[in-house]
């Protein structure tokens, strides 16, 4: 079974906000998608490239993916590794949502695949999550997190762009 066309919905081109010298998880890139947007058997595709252009050490950068109604309380559908980036590493990630149920109570299957820039040949982790009780009647937001293990001055990592696809 093919998805058909995909129609692009968002794209963020532009550097996101840089998130530095804290520990605290920071949005990098999001989108919000309008209140009863959802159908039951929708499918989103999304792309989403993130730099680290400065980094401090050995300190770790750990990257999520949220889906839910409000900024940070999304339910993490991925979350990486600890991962050792180093200055100028690049991380790509790629993902799926399919809603099972659009209602007042929905759900969704989301699966994602993400490099880890750390690893040799760029190894690729993957995640597969479902999401219930999700008021689709309601706002949801798609949000790309990070966290620093350490807060320092150095510790630097930024989205380059959020792409949304909606399945046509």
């Amino acid at each position: 079974m093919s998805i058909g066309a995909l129609k692009l919905i968002s794209r963020d081109l532009a550097d996101g906000t840089v998130h530095s010298n804290s520990t605290d998880e920071a949005v990098l890139a999001s989108y919000v998608f309008p209140a009863n947007f959802f159908v039951s058997g929708k499918v989103i595709k999304f792309e989403c490239a993130l730099e680290a252009p400065s980094t401090n050490g050995t300190d770790t950068l750990t990257i999520r993916v949220r889906f839910g109604p409000t900024t940070l309380t999304g339910t993490a559908v991925a979350t990486s590794s600890a991962i050792d980036a180093a200055n100028d590493d690049k991380c790509y990630i790629s993902g799926t949502i399919i809603v099972r149920d659009a209602d007042s109570s929905g759900t969704i299957i989301a699966a994602v695949m993400m490099n880890d820039p750390d690893a040799v040949g760029q190894a690729t982790e993957s995640y597969v999550a479902e999401v219930s009780s999700l008021d689709f009647t309601a706002a949801q937001r798609l949000e790309v997190t990070a966290d620093w293990s350490v807060a320092h001055a150095d510790n630097d990592v930024n989205s380059l762009f959020l792409l949304v696809y909606e399945a046509v």
